[in-house]
């Protein structure tokens, strides 16, 4: 948003929408469950020296982030005890649970400010007309995924922010750099995805310092709880993320995953999950799944990292920017497990693509205009997804049109930023 708001009232009027639209998925998180509880119960599990990645935490469902955010969750548990009563607004629902979900909200809200103050600083419009549209429109597109994860108390934004805060921004050394991507690497391991960046560029020493912190970190624990209890419970975690296991491989149920390898199970295995339609074309198998997986993800990659190549020989705007959205976005794709609250790693796509479009930086043309659009509706992507029937959102996510679209949305926007490449060429 601009340094002066109040002198646009229509940036005003968004601005005001945007906030109240914001409060609605706090207020209804607090006292409504969703993954937070699962956090939360994983922790009293962990307090107690209990297994936690052994067996499943509620409702069939395990727990997969790391000892150390069980670690941090602990000082909520002290109101574990505290129930507010069955008449409040929050019916009969543990303080534990209701100030977990708070902190987390107030930090997912400094997440979003953080990000719109950085949107100020990197991007300059040429009139208050596009400044204007481009706000409204990321609003209407991308609000769905700030939505989901504010809704379900998710840690999507904190990863996308993880990422950032240490591969955009320039530093004054190595530890400032990569603080923030240690730490999000250590609650869950997707961030981890900028060390191929990292990699290929050989900058082999912050890797051993991002590798070291990621270490140290694991530690942190031990200072709580028994060294035996801890180490044991970390080797399960660690295992238990192994991209190589059966459960990552046929991913199903927990209301539709997304990711390439669970559309490869929808559409090429014989697997029914109930209350949802079939369209399997073939039936490859659980060997078939495995390798046809490993296949698109390294071809998903593979296009990121030839597209990140001819960027570093362009002169495109904001590189550093265009770079960080293009890893950003492969996550949902590539990682097994992704649900559509996972699709907020392309909300800076989404940002780089809006801004172009309205400024007419670059040429995208009427089809891969329309099949952007396309692809934004397949994932869903209308200010609120409700206004659809109930059938059909079940249908929707049941023939992972989601997940169709997050691939439609990579191809599209890998072919917006080739002609980018090439444009800048001449």
């Amino acid at each position: 948003m601009p340094k002066s708001p109040f002198k646009n009232s229509i940036l005003v009027i968004i601005s005001i929408v945007f906030g109240i639209l914001l409060l609605w998925p706090v207020l209804h998180n607090l006292s409504s469950e969703n993954d937070f509880d699962l956090f939360v119960m994983a922790a009293q599990r962990w307090k107690l020296g209990e297994p936690v990645y052994e067996n499943a935490i509620i409702h069939g469902r395990y727990y997969y982030y790391s000892p150390l955010f069980l670690t941090l969750l602990q000082p909520f548990l002290w109101l574990n005890d505290i129930q507010t009563e069955a008449n409040s607004i929050f019916g009969n629902y543990r303080l534990s649970f209701i100030t977990a979900k708070a902190a987390w909200s107030v930090f997912n809200l400094y997440i979003i400010i953080y990000f719109i103050k950085e949107l100020q600083k990197r991007f300059h419009f040429g009139s208050q007309s596009t400044q204007n549209a481009f706000w409204a429109m990321l609003l209407f597109f991308g609000y769905r995924w700030i939505f989901l994860n504010l809704w379900h108390s998710q840690l999507t934004l904190f990863m996308i922010w993880a990422i950032y805060h240490s591969a955009v921004p320039k530093r004054e050394n190595i530890y400032a750099q990569w603080w923030s991507l240690i730490s999000g690497m250590n609650i869950k391991i997707v961030p981890g995805i900028w060390l191929v960046k990292m990699g290929i560029d050989r900058k082999w020493e912050e890797i051993a310092w991002v590798i070291a912190g990621f270490i140290l970190l694991l530690f942190v624990p031990v200072f709580f709880h028994s060294y035996s209890y801890v180490i044991q419970e970390t080797i399960e975690w660690l295992g238990r993320i192994n991209p190589l296991k059966s459960q990552h491989v046929m991913t199903l149920g927990e209301g539709g995953f997304i990711d390439i390898g669970s559309l490869i199970v929808k559409y090429f295995t014989s697997v029914q999950l109930e209350h949802e339609p079939s369209v399997a074309l073939s039936n490859w198998g659980v060997k078939g799944v495995f390798w046809a997986s490993q296949v698109m993800r390294l071809l998903i990659l593979g296009g990121i990292l030839f597209l990140w190549y001819k960027i570093r020989n362009s002169r495109v705007y904001e590189p550093n920017f265009l770079v960080f959205t293009l890893f950003s976005m492969a996550i949902p794709l590539i990682f097994p497990h992704q649900r559509d609250y996972s699709l907020a790693f392309l909300l800076p796509s989404l940002i780089y693509l809006l801004y172009a479009y309205n400024e007419g930086l670059y040429w995208m043309g009427a089809v891969l205009s329309a099949l952007t659009f396309v692809s934004l509706l397949l994932m869903g992507n209308v200010m609120f997804f409700e206004i659809f029937s109930y059938e059909l959102r079940v249908w929707i996510i049941g023939v992972r049109l989601q997940g169709l679209g997050a691939l439609l949305f990579y191809i599209c926007f890998g072919v917006f930023v080739w002609i980018e490449i090439q444009l800048q060429k001449n």
